[in-house]
């Protein structure tokens, strides 16, 4: 994460004030004065995810199945998505490390 705002500040830094994509981030993340938010990502070859890889997991789900105060379905919705992804991950992970 360190690497990441030191190269953020850099290119803010030698952006122009006009930069289209120093606008359109600006534009997308308002709140956090154009920088983009980034998630740190870990899957070890057995298939565990790390902190940072299941809290993401996470956020992605309950943009896909927001509270419902009515329904209490999303709860099971999300868990379920989860898992889905994390298999898919997890596939990914073991046939790519598995071709030579």
């Amino acid at each position: 994460m360190v690497q990441y705002d030191a190269a953020w500040n850099q290119f803010r830094s030698t952006a122009r004030p006009q930069d289209p994509l120093m606008t359109r981030y600006k534009q997308i993340n308002h709140s956090r004065q154009g920088q983009p938010q980034i998630y740190a990502f870990g899957i070890n070859y057995d298939g565990y995810l790390d902190t940072h890889a299941r809290d993401f997991m996470y956020h992605l789900s309950t943009i896909k199945y927001p509270v419902d105060p009515n329904n209490r379905s999303y709860k099971p919705s999300r868990a379920r998505c989860i898992l889905h992804y994390a298999r898919q991950i997890q596939l990914a992970i073991a046939t790519t490390g598995t071709t030579k």
